[in-house]
This record gives structure tokens, C-alpha cells and sequence, in this order.
């Protein structure tokens, strides 16, 4: 086996493993009803740290990474990207890489299930009322799926800014979750634990590229073809 098949061999189960453990560990969660207790308490600590300023980022934040608003970023994100590479097919796999570790993320909701905070144990009701279910974080999970993404298509030498600013804005995300009392704190650690790691493994599945056929050798004549003699004057 290759070293680049092995690369990308690793990648595949790189990206089961965070699933299962993703998927796991959730179960394990919804199996213990007092660690929810206790992470509650943890919310309403941070929840209870109420001031404008802190509202209107969290709030920001929760319009942002929304499912419209980060369709659109994710869409506009690719086109640009096929744009500057005059390649289509580099603009879908930019939005793969945002749009199936996010799918991903639905996924483990689905199968986990866990509900959200309680408002009513909270001492700050925000008013959002959330629809999905509450592990993983899935607005953690866009943010960290764009600025990894990002971070992955900037030129090396921009490459440490770029991380730092996605540290900030991932933190940052997951914080508002946690502000606005709509995640406990696994839903938020795991999404930025699962969606970096997926990105990551997808980058290397997408961007593995099969080896450059052999050139033919090029033929004098042709299977049909004879010599004619060379006429004499």
C-alpha cells in the first residue's frame, strides 16, 4: 500500500472514529440525567452574566451562523474560491468541506437526541427557542467548519493569522451557545472536537489525486500503414 493511500485510508478512519466517539459519548449523556444537572448549573452561571454588550454579540453570533445566513456565507465562500481558481471543481469541494461535516453534525443529533436546557432553570430567558435537538452544538459546528476550511485555503504564509482568528470566532461561537442557554457545555466542546477533525480527514479524502496515466508512445506509422517504395526519377 502507498503512502498516499495509506494517507487517505487513515482519513476515512480517522472520520468513523470521531463519529462513533461523537455519537457515544452523547448516548452516554443522555444515559446520565445529574451530569446534565450539573452542566446545567454551569449554564446558568454563564447565562446569568446578563449586559448589553454581551446580548448583542451573542445574539449576532446566533444570526450568523444560523442555517440561512451560513447557507448563503458557505455558497458565496465556494463561488469565490472556483472564482480565483478558475476551477468548479475546486468550488464544490470548498463546499463540501463546510457543508458535509455539518451534515454530520445533524446526524449525531439525530441519533442522540439530547434535549436542550431547561429556560425555566435559567435565570436569563433569551427567547430563542432553538427547533433541533441540543448535542451537538450545530451553530459551533458551522463556525468551525467555515474558519477550518478557511484556514485550510489561505497561502502558507497567512496560515498562523488565520488560525488565530478561527480560534477566536470557534470560542467565540461556543461561548453565545452556552450565553444564551440553548447548549450545555459538551454540546459545544464536542462539536469543536468532531467538525475539525472531520474537515480535516475530508480535505485529505477530496484532495487525493490518481496518478497521471503512462503516455502512449508515439506511433511512425500506423498499424495500416506501408512504406511505398521510393520512386526513382
Amino acid at each position: 500500500m502507498t503512502s498516499a493511500r495509506f494517507s487517505v485510508a487513515a482519513a476515512w478512519t480517522l472520520l468513523g472514529l470521531a463519529f462513533l466517539s461523537a455519537t457515544g459519548t452523547g448516548l452516554l449523556l443522555n444515559a446520565a440525567p445529574s451530569w446534565s444537572s450539573a452542566e446545567t448549573r454551569i449554564v446558568g452561571a454563564v447565562n446569568g452574566f446578563h449586559a448589553p454588550v454581551p446580548d448583542a454579540v451573542a445574539r449576532g453570533i446566533d444570526t450568523l451562523f444560523g442555517t440561512p445566513v451560513a447557507l448563503t456565507i458557505t455558497v458565496v465562500l465556494a463561488a469565490v474560491v472556483g472564482r480565483i481558481s478558475r476551477s468548479w471543481t475546486t468550488a464544490l469541494r470548498t463546499g463540501a468541506l463546510i457543508a458535509l461535516p455539518w451534515s454530520l453534525v445533524y446526524l449525531v443529533k439525530l441519533l442522540v437526541r439530547r434535549p436542550r436546557p431547561a429556560a425555566a432553570d435559567l435565570p436569563y430567558a433569551s427567547g430563542i427557542e432553538p427547533s433541533s435537538w441540543s448535542f451537538p452544538s450545530g451553530h459551533t459546528a458551522v463556525s468551525a467548519a467555515l474558519m477550518v476550511t478557511v484556514v485550510l485555503l489561505v497561502p502558507v504564509g497567512l496560515r498562523l493569522a488565520a488560525i488565530a482568528i478561527a480560534c477566536v470566532v470557534i470560542l467565540a461561537t461556543a461561548w453565545s451557545r452556552v450565553y444564551l442557554g440553548v447548549h450545555y457545555p459538551t454540546d459545544v466542546m464536542t462539536s469543536m472536537i468532531l467538525v475539525p477533525v472531520a474537515v480535516i480527514a475530508l480535505h485529505r479524502i477530496t484532495g487525493r489525486r490518481s496518478s497521471p496515466p503512462h503516455p502512449v508512445p508515439r506511433r511512425i506509422h500506423g498499424p495500416d500503414q506501408r512504406r511505398r517504395p521510393r520512386s526513382r526519377p
